[in-house]
């Protein structure tokens, strides 16, 4: 029976604690949606399923303060530890894997893990980065983030179709969205406040939310976010929440907001804000470009907008009660919809048949 092998995250524990963190949370869930059993090789305590590479004990010695809040970016840096982790790593599956098992790269894609398991099949199931090593297929989150790849590096080439060096075939990718466990999200009724969720960036939009808070004086901006506060954040109704490693209480803080400003200047591979809003049946207020062309359908699930007037409108109109944005029926059809696309069976779906023909090619020598 093929078993998948999952390459975990060094700075995080696959944890409640972390989920503020959108690898992290990928990683606890994807044994429940992968279509063959998972060893997981992490952080933390040992479990079923589960080995354990350094313990929570040593995370906080090594990171101290940091470790429950600068998960992604500032905790990439730390090189050391990072190759550390993934030595053990590679010593506790030395005499796990077995030809034909999958090693999933949830993280990043490893070359090292390509040449020390040969005769395993390597996906990448992140995101799609354009750094997997030659041998890794792909599952890219969206349509739009595997077009923008494929298209730059066909034009790069000529326009004829053909890829850059270490970069997979088409046929050599799939397209699996981000998922998630809906009975965490429940349905909220909505309230007097907008919401903002994110890094403190340029490329997450926070000028715009500056700009739409003075815009709208009289209304709340709650604004959660794992790093410290922008010096770009001024407005005196903007209402600022710091780090929420629950997902209870990120879930309430979507289902209390009357929408969610996701104003990113990113070509987003998924954009997670858009649509764990819209599993609590909030509005989004989101660009018209990249991910979120497929994930927030306009106007049915919000509002996307190119410039900063059109951010003022959509939230004139989403603030108007009489444009029908508050209604409960709204709500539970906006949810009832993103459940149906990002839940855990239609990604058990899209996994088994992203991982099959995976294998299909892997067995007719077919490698990216």
């Amino acid at each position: 029976m093929t078993r998948v092998h999952a390459i975990g995250l060094h700075h995080t524990i696959p944890d409640e604690r972390f989920s503020h963190c959108a690898f992290t949370g990928k990683l606890q869930r994807f044994p429940l949606v992968s279509p063959y059993p998972v060893t997981t090789y992490t952080n933390g305590p040992k479990a079923c399923g589960r080995v354990s590479i350094f313990s929570a004990a040593q995370l906080r010695k090594h990171y101290g303060a940091k470790l429950f809040t600068h998960t992604t970016v500032g905790n990439n840096l730390d090189v050391a530890h990072q190759n550390a982790f993934y030595d053990r790593v590679l010593a506790k599956m030395a005499s796990r894997v077995k030809p034909g098992d999958i090693i999933a790269h949830v993280y990043e894609p490893l070359a090292r893990f390509v040449a020390a398991f040969p005769q395993a099949i390597h996906v990448e199931t992140g995101i799609g980065y354009a750094s997997a090593p030659a041998g890794c297929y792909r599952i890219f989150e969206s349509e739009s983030w595997r077009a923008w790849h494929m298209g730059r590096h066909s034009l790069t080439n000529g326009g004829g179709g053909g890829t850059f060096p270490h970069y997979p075939e088409l046929e050599c990718t799939a397209v699996v969205p981000n998922y998630y466990d809906t009975a965490q999200w429940p349905r909220g009724d909505g309230g007097p406040y907008l919401l903002f969720v994110g890094r403190m960036t340029s490329e997450k939009g926070i000028e715009i939310v500056e700009h739409c808070a003075r815009a709208f004086p009289e209304i709340a901006f709650k604004v959660v976010s794992g790093e410290p506060r922008s010096d770009r954040l001024t407005a005196p109704n903007i209402q600022w929440l710091g780090n929420v490693s629950s997902r209870g209480e990120l879930a309430a803080l979507y289902g209390g907001a009357a929408c969610t400003l996701a104003p990113s200047r990113f070509w987003e591979p998924f954009g997670g804000v858009a649509v764990e809003s819209l599993l609590t049946g909030t509005p989004v207020v989101c660009p018209d470009y990249a991910a979120f062309v497929e994930t927030v359908a306009h106007p049915d699930d919000g509002i996307r907008c190119m410039t900063w007037g059109d951010y003022e409108l959509a939230l004139r109109l989403v603030l108007d009660p009489d444009e029908g944005w508050a209604s409960l029926a709204g709500r539970e059809t906006r949810r009832a919809r993103a459940q149906a696309r990002y839940g855990l069976k239609p990604a058990r779906v899209m996994y088994r048949a992203a991982f099959e023909h995976f294998e299909r090619l892997h067995k007719a020598g077919v490698r990216p």
